[in-house]
């Protein structure tokens, strides 16, 4: 989990506690419908209080992210995205 501590280092102290408790629950979700659930969430949370880490976050859960079998184009999908969607 030293993607956890790369994501720390961009956050202000005020915030470390929250948002890292947000971005584990998505490494400890069982399911890859739940992490991704789990990350829209925190997403939405964090991209305007803290956009550089939850940057850092999507860098470095890339390859975590192919243990639930989705490719990392799903970590940005929103419902305005113009990605092709893709059934979980």
């Amino acid at each position: 989990m030293h993607n956890l501590r790369n994501i720390a280092a961009k956050l202000p102290r005020r915030t470390q506690v929250e948002c890292l408790r947000g971005a584990k629950k998505i490494y400890l979700a069982k399911s890859k419908k739940e992490a991704l659930k789990r990350f829209k969430q925190w997403k939405e949370r964090w991209k305007h209080v803290v956009p550089r880490a939850v940057s850092c976050f999507k860098k470095g859960f890339r390859e975590a992210f192919k243990l639930y079998g989705l490719s990392y184009r799903s970590l940005d999908k929103d419902k305005d995205d113009k990605w092709d969607r893709e059934s979980f």
